[in-house]
């Protein structure tokens, strides 16, 4: 069986550090034939050498990677075993997936820049403190048009697709290379981009939580055509 990464949020939730992902993703994972693994590191890891260490030994057994949401980037250590996952992905030039701040990731590592932003904090509360499951409210979309000739628009019919959101920052210039997908109708914000050369395909939004959501399914089962 196949293994497929998926980096897990990273939630710090009544004084405990909690490591978790979308159970509709592993589940779809499993119904597809792959074994969903989460790569994790010890939280008093100190040197960049031994996170790139560990983050091969993931790498070297996997086949796709899929990085998930969670805090602002800037989140040392986290930040650097993510690069370095990312980097040996690229290098192995296995499928890569960016979810929410895995997007801003890849958008990051590939010289592009974030802008803070106010208008897509889609909570319950409206607070995006903490980027918890259980407060990210479904029933709140908005529209996204579909750039011509990129990925999205041959996996999809419509020329627009509603979407999720619970992101306070967004991509300001996107990085070199790659290509916007699809792009904000209110804002203008690029809210998913790729780099088909590399196999990268990076979305804003959560179609993890959405399964229900038939667009949401329909990209990942095109994603997973590249492995």
């Amino acid at each position: 069986m196949k293994q497929i990464l998926i980096s897990p949020h990273y939630i710090q939730n009544q004084k405990i550090r909690q490591l978790v992902t979308s159970g509709y993703l592993s589940d779809y994972f499993l119904e597809k034939g792959f074994m969903p693994v989460m790569p994790v590191f010890h939280s008093q890891t100190k040197t960049k050498s031994e996170l790139f260490h560990l983050a091969k030994i993931y790498v070297s057994n996997s086949s796709a990677l899929v990085l998930q949401g969670g805090q602002d980037i800037g989140q040392e250590p986290r930040d650097i075993f993510e690069e370095a996952i990312l980097e040996l992905a690229l290098e192995k030039k296995i499928p890569i997936l960016g979810i929410c701040r895995g997007f801003q990731l890849i958008n990051v590592y590939f010289g592009g820049t974030l802008k803070n932003i106010e208008n897509h904090l889609l909570l319950k509360d409206k607070k995006a403190t903490d980027l918890n499951f259980n407060n990210v409210d479904l029933e709140l979309k908005h529209r996204l048009k579909i750039v011509n000739g990129g990925v999205l628009e041959k996996y999809l019919v419509e020329d627009s697709l509603e979407v999720n959101s619970a992101h306070r920052q967004g991509v300001a210039v996107l990085g070199e290379n790659l290509r916007a997908e699809a792009i904000d109708f209110e804002s203008g914000l690029i809210e998913a981009f790729s780099m088909v050369e590399k196999k990268v395909l990076a979305l804003q939004w959560h179609p993890e939580i959405d399964f229900k959501n038939q667009v949401n399914r329909l990209i990942f089962n095109h994603w997973l055509e590249w492995i």
